[in-house]
């Protein structure tokens, strides 16, 4: 469902830009649905166990480690996990490296803005018979994100710019009096 949100709200994008909108693309479907099938669902289920077993006595301080140890250690993982599974799978593996140090830190911030919030708001506010409900519901538009953050093209990697030459040095070694 996220990638169908993703897929159509670019569309809506490029519609208002006044660009023909990208025809839907459903193996792009088919690969977010395989890296929630075959990963990031099955890490989450050992992930969120392992916490649990880990930190067991529910108390403030664990509330707050579990996101903390969310969004510092599983965040990485999975950001990183989804750039390579969609480059691998289109063909571009060579640009998993290039993909990782351009996108991998503002992906992260864009989860803590999203994350810390919604988690916070699940264990604080809403009534636990609709915790999973709400959470799915957030897992929607994360995965929605997720696919268009993990099918933006790869940049290139930024080559440094020669340093300036100062004036002074402009001149020497051409022969004087020309």
């Amino acid at each position: 469902m996220g990638d169908l949100l993703a897929q159509a709200l670019l569309g809506e994008h490029s519609r208002r830009e006044g660009k023909p909108a990208p025809a839907y693309d459903p193996t792009r479907t088919a690969r977010m649905l395989g890296y929630g099938f075959t990963w990031y669902g099955p890490l989450q289920y050992y992930w969120y166990n392992l916490l649990e077993h880990l930190m067991p006595i529910k108390t403030t301080a664990t509330f707050l480690t579990k996101v903390a140890s969310n969004q510092l250690i599983l965040a990485p993982i999975t950001l990183s996990s989804v750039f390579a599974f969609n480059l691998a799978l289109t063909g571009q593996a060579g640009n998993i490296g290039n993909k990782i140090r351009n996108d991998l830190w503002p992906n992260m911030q864009n989860g803590w803005k999203f994350w810390i919030p919604a988690a916070s708001l699940n264990f604080y506010c809403v009534p636990l018979k609709y915790q999973v409900l709400y959470m799915s519901a957030c897992g929607v538009l994360w995965t929605a994100y997720l696919s268009y953050a993990s099918n933006m093209p790869v940049a290139a990697p930024v080559a440094a710019a020669p340093a300036p030459v100062p004036e002074a040095a402009k001149g020497k070694g051409k022969a004087k009096g020309k």
